[in-house]
């Protein structure tokens, strides 16, 4: 389930699977958007995307709590250079994957 969040920002709700489902998933579309050539008056346009996962678990008692370990995910991977994948853990958000 795809649903636009606002601004820029686009949940993406993977049911029945684990966060490391969620995570080859996610990068499979960072990858294919940073391979994407848009053309625009003329000039190529080149654009990433980054991502936070969160994995529902006993802890998380709402649907706000998940929505708020994602996004505090995605603002660990925007904080370290953009265009990463962060998976956030009980402790702190972890980085996943970066792209040198």
């Amino acid at each position: 389930i795809a649903a636009r969040i606002g601004g820029e920002e686009v949940c993406i709700i993977v049911c029945n699977s684990q966060s490391n489902e969620a995570f080859q998933l996610a990068e499979r579309l960072r990858k294919r958007i940073k391979e994407l050539r848009l053309q625009w008056n003329g000039e190529e346009i080149r654009i990433s995307a980054s991502f936070g996962i969160a994995q529902a678990s006993p802890n998380v008692l709402t649907k706000w709590q998940l929505y708020e370990r994602a996004d505090k995910a995605l603002y660990q991977a925007k904080k370290h250079g953009r265009d990463l994948t962060f998976i956030h853990n009980e402790s702190t958000s972890s980085r996943a994957t970066e792209v040198a």
